[in-house]
């Protein structure tokens, strides 16, 4: 399910961003139909290993995000043109970073793809912010060191050679980072491995090892069935999605309330107006 949820929010986040190749995007959108084609082709489909609550959840969000965006490209592009016409300013880093359309954010607020709260990407479903200086954080030093160590291990690289780096780097950019170009990788990767600081990236030209993976594993009670996003455990969501759902939410009371107030006034028989009777 962890698998899943990762994926469809990797097709998520490339969807519409100018910054992700076609090829990477089609990627995320074909491992998920990779699984569909698995649990189908078992005798018992509902048994299969591939089985898993939230895969038809993500199939169904993926396909009505697909229909969404290929209907209304007209609007989705002024939308964009809206949004980054008002750049937000950070000390000295520029953002202009165009959020995600409302009727596609209310479709993943409705949706029960999403059961692991801390996989959520901590920006929400726009596409990221991408400042004048070409920076990388401490997740995506972690993914060039597992990307170096795949290249030299398996593929044959010589990281040893600029060459074979640039070539190491544009492999780390198609299945890795793909907001970031090679050129900027092999840059980082020179830079950070002659630092004079402790990082990943030299770490791993040290010991030719990619740092460990640390799992976390959170229990999850589906005793009352998957839930949506918006009704997710808001004290293990990113700060940054508390504001979309909270309005989510009491956007859903008020559509209860109205529904309510509805089938009261439907229920209640209406009170006609006596008659006066005339005696003669």
């Amino acid at each position: 399910m962890q698998h899943t949820q990762l994926l469809l929010q990797c097709y998520l986040l490339s969807c519409g961003n100018p910054f992700v190749d076609v090829i990477t995007h089609s990627a995320f959108k074909s491992n998920l139909m990779e699984l569909k084609s698995l649990r189908d082709a078992s005798p018992c489909s509902s048994s299969s290993i591939f089985s898993f609550p939230t895969l038809q959840s993500s199939l169904d969000l993926m396909s009505e995000y697909d229909t969404f965006v290929q209907s209304n490209k007209v609007a989705l592009n002024r939308w964009n043109q809206l949004m980054a016409s008002k750049p937000s300013y950070k000390k000295t880093v520029h953002e202009g970073s165009p959020g995600i359309h409302p009727h596609l954010m209310s479709l993943c607020l409705k949706s029960d793809a999403f059961q692991y709260p801390l996989l959520l990407p901590k920006m929400g479903f726009k596409s990221c912010p991408f400042p004048q200086r070409n920076r990388f954080s401490e997740a995506e030093d972690r993914l060039v060191a597992f990307g170096l160590e795949d290249c030299e291990h398996n593929l044959g690289c010589n990281l040893i050679s600029n060459r074979d780096l640039l070539e190491a780097s544009d492999l780390i950019r198609r299945s890795l980072i793909p907001v970031k170009t090679a050129e900027s990788i092999c840059q980082h990767i020179l830079k950070r491995r002659n630092s004079k600081f402790p990082n990943t990236i030299q770490d791993y030209f040290l010991f030719r090892k990619a740092p460990g993976i640390e799992h976390f594993v959170v229990p999850i009670d589906f005793s009352q069935g998957l839930l949506p996003l918006f009704q997710l455990d808001v004290q293990l969501i990113d700060v940054r999605w508390h504001r979309i759902l909270y309005l989510e939410r009491e956007r859903q009371m008020l559509l209860e309330e109205n529904v309510k107030k509805e089938e009261v006034s439907s229920t209640t028989p209406e009170l006609t107006e006596p008659v006066p009777v005339t005696t003669n």
